[in-house]
């Protein structure tokens, strides 16, 4: 999960442009840069739920609200990178993603108004969606990879950025 939420994190982002603006160079420093923000304050967040021997209702809405600031956070992250046409694809993926994990977290936070016990709340619908959604993103990885593929069979990309963006992308998501 905490790989999904990462990937989820970059995971209903809405790039404004169309691409193109940045050079591939800029948007992986740009990458970079909103996987070294995020990656500790999820870790962190994790930890701290870990430590806790019999976690209730509230300690999992607390958890996923913090997943939520740090969801939105990236969110305004990706609103200022412009990806290349070359990456816009692999991008997409992301930003999609990112979206799904947003609207089902927001639903678990909703639903645990109306239910008692993390008991009640795994029986929800909104649980069941967030379950889904985070296992769903795993699948993710293969779908990235196979973006990379067709970028290493471009003739125009022949520059070191594709591995630096490669692994980049392989960082923010946990792959």
């Amino acid at each position: 999960m905490r790989g999904t939420l990462l990937a989820g994190t970059l995971l209903a982002l809405v790039v404004t442009a169309c691409g193109g603006s940045m050079s591939e160079t800029e948007y992986v420093e740009g990458l970079n840069d909103l996987v070294t923000d995020t990656t500790p304050r999820f870790e962190a967040v994790y930890a701290t739920y870990g430590q806790i021997a019999e976690p209730t209702l509230a300690d999992l809405v607390a958890r996923v609200e913090q997943e939520l600031i740090i969801m939105n956070d990236v969110r305004g992250l990706f609103d200022a990178l412009d990806p290349p046409d070359s990456i816009v694809e692999v991008n997409g993926i992301m930003v999609d993603t990112l979206g799904r994990l947003i609207n089902v977290a927001e639903g678990v936070v909703e639903a645990s108004n109306a239910v008692t016990t993390i008991a009640e709340m795994e029986q929800t619908p909104e649980f069941a969606a967030y379950q889904s959604v985070n296992a769903e993103s795993d699948s993710m990885c293969p779908e990235v990879q196979a973006e990379f593929d067709k970028l290493s069979d471009r003739a125009v990309i022949d520059d070191p950025w594709i591995s630096d963006l490669r692994l980049s992308v392989r960082a923010f998501i946990d792959c």
